[in-house]
């Protein structure tokens, strides 16, 4: 070979290994497997994130009687609610004179729990249906409701006459005074 024909001649060297910087597929493959066995086990517990029953259900009640307020003020027609003991249903629509209640839709009582009585404004009715109204100006009727859950125990729904807001509390709780409330002692 001549002299000139030895330096056009590339030259090619092996890469070190250790240099290389990336994944084997064995490792790719480990680290893929190993995600998704957390991903199966996040999946099994996943429900201890998820909302309980009981409070999509005090939120769906809560929207339901903001909506129906809102019904009540912008149709200048009072509206209501009609609490069912017998069958454990709350029932959403307006007074009428001939058939006395006209139902909209209804709210399903979470399973599990039992509406036992309601007071509105200050009479309690523990069998049969109670009619709490909402008025065109905006006002409702004070209630609480009283639920029993198997797990929970008592569980009192109050509903503020001015605001038509919606607090739950744990236990039976019964009409409270603003002054037992404001003084506690």
């Amino acid at each position: 070979m001549s002299l000139v024909a030895q330096e056009k001649t590339p030259t090619f060297r092996a890469q070190n290994l250790a240099e290389t910087k990336g994944f084997t597929f064995v490792e790719l493959i480990i680290a893929i497997l190993l995600i998704s066995i957390l991903i199966t086990l996040a999946a099994v517990n996943w429900g201890v994130f998820t909302k309980k029953e009981s409070e999509v259900f005090l939120e769906q009640f809560s929207m339901e009687l903001t909506l129906l307020r809102e019904d009540a003020i912008s149709s200048y027609q009072e509206r209501a609610l009609r609490f069912d003991m017998t069958r454990n249903m709350i029932e959403i629509g307006a007074p009428d004179l001939v058939k006395e209640f006209e139902s909209f839709r209804k709210l399903k009582v979470p399973d599990g729990f039992s509406l036992t009585d309601v007071i509105v404004n200050g009479q309690r009715v523990t069998m049969g249906t109670a009619l709490m109204k909402v008025y065109s100006s905006g006002l409702v009727d004070k209630a609480i409701l009283h639920f029993h859950g198997r797990e929970e125990g008592m569980v009192s729904l109050v509903i503020q006459p001015l605001t038509a807001r919606v607090e739950a509390h744990s236990g039976y709780i019964q009409e409270i005074s603003l002054r037992e409330r404001n003084n506690p002692s």
